[in-house]
């Protein structure tokens, strides 16, 4: 593995330098800009090679969504809200990334991740391949095929992870794992029959069967792991497979069988319990598909864990190799929530992956750990007008309109310059 050399960073995000105060004359601006100069000029780098690597992505989580959800953790404070901060907008590096995939000027998630992993961009839809394998299609796969951050890792004799609100097999934290030129064969039903490869293996069993290494799995998608013959261990429904394979007894035999400490979890009570100490591999899977929003989350402890939970947890039994780790943190309901344009889910969701990036900065050592928060790609989210400060960023605004006055939501879609679903030119408010 390379060097890297930068700690505390992160992507695709450019931070407002404002604060609060009861006068804000001259003065106080310029204290503001003086202090942020003399912090930059006296910030030491750390030149170290980072042991642990801790790549977070916020799914859909572009510059207006960090606007937006700064300006509400502000306001659930009780204050302006524009004065605030993320986080991760005071890591001492910043800076912006161009993405898009090999064949889209605007990409999506798989193609995104698949770069980050790879250092290699591919076409739209294809994960763990180069630009050459064609979407859909199995041919060539074995020549095509990247390595990237997870085998490096491994292969460094680090331990390995990662944490998702999505399915496990989703998108971005397949990308870390499997090689598909289709981001949905997540499970064999959704593999086209008779391909004539024996490479057009679906997701999940190529997450338990190509990479018996990797340490910890968290997420939602239990169904893909589970036959229509037996029951999902978090619904007690019947699974989607139709191969007649329980893939989580094929994960846990494999740990019996190399006679590893293991645990599985399926609610936050089993996933609280868990002692890290004795656990060399962690599979926990909350949810059938994918897991709540935030807002929605059943807090009890037979309900989810928080993506901020389950970070905790990947780290103390990553932490168990002296080697170092490398984990992936995906807050994947962000991107989500601007799909269905619930402008209020997908900022609640950013506030929690916010917390997760807490856990991460407590639980580490800023000498060894590099820290990256990104996003994959931004969104349609549009901040309208010209609101007036303070004022409530999921509640409305009076502005003039060729000399009247309407009644808007101050957070829009717009579909008009930017969709998601149709090509209909329309006007779309956001909704909560």
């Amino acid at each position: 593995m390379g060097t890297i050399n930068i700690f505390r960073t992160t992507a695709v995000l450019l931070a407002v330098v404002t604060c609060s105060s009861s006068v804000e004359d001259k003065a106080h601006w310029r204290k503001i800009a003086l202090d942020d100069i003399t912090r930059k000029l006296y910030h030491t780098p750390n030149t170290r090679v980072a042991k642990n690597v801790v790549l977070m992505i916020g799914d859909g989580m572009g510059i207006s969504t960090v606007t937006s959800a700064r300006i509400l953790k502000g306001q659930l404070k009780g204050k302006a809200g524009e004065e605030t901060f993320l986080n991760f907008e005071k890591f001492p590096y910043t800076g912006l990334s161009k993405v898009y995939s090999q064949d889209y000027q605007v990409p999506d998630s798989a193609a995104t991740a698949s770069a980050m992993m790879t250092g290699v961009k591919t076409n739209s839809r294809c994960m763990g391949v180069d630009g050459l394998a064609m979407p859909g299609e199995c041919r060539n796969l074995t020549e095509r095929r990247l390595n990237g951050m997870g085998h490096w890792a491994n292969d460094a004799g680090k331990s390995t992870g990662f944490v998702t609100t999505s399915r496990v097999t989703h998108a971005t934290p397949a990308a870390m794992y499997a090689v598909t030129t289709n981001r949905d064969w997540e499970d064999d039903r959704s593999v086209p029959k008779n391909t004539g490869s024996p490479y057009c293996t679906d997701i999940a069993w190529q997450l338990i069967h190509n990479n018996s290494h990797m340490n910890v799995i968290m997420g939602g998608g239990s169904a893909n792991f589970v036959p229509t013959t037996a029951s999902d261990p978090v619904t007690l429904r019947s699974g989607r497979r139709l191969d007649d394979t329980n893939l989580i007894e094929v994960w846990k035999n494999d740990k019996i069988q190399r006679n590893a400490n293991y645990s599985k979890a399926y609610n936050a009570k089993q996933l609280e319990d868990i002692d890290p100490a004795n656990t060399q591999y962690l599979l926990g899977l909350f949810a059938s598909s994918h897991m709540a929003y935030e807002l929605d989350r059943n807090k009890e402890p037979e309900g989810e864990p928080s993506l901020a939970d389950m970070t905790r947890k990947a780290i103390q039994v990553l932490s168990n190799n002296d080697n170092g780790f490398f984990l992936m943190v995906e807050g994947a309901r962000i991107d989500h929530g601007h799909h269905e344009t619930k402008a209020k889910k997908a900022l609640y969701d950013t506030l929690a992956f916010e917390e997760a990036v807490q856990v991460v900065m407590d639980t580490t050592r800023e000498e060894e750990t590099l820290i990256i928060v990104t996003a994959d790609h931004s969104h349609v989210l549009t901040i309208n007008g010209y609101p007036h400060r303070g004022n409530g960023i999921l509640g409305k605004e009076r502005w003039p309109i060729g000399g009247h006055i309407q009644h808007v939501f101050k957070l829009l879609l717009l579909k008009l310059l930017f969709q998601n679903k149709d090509s209909t030119f329309s006007f779309f408010i956001g909704k909560t």
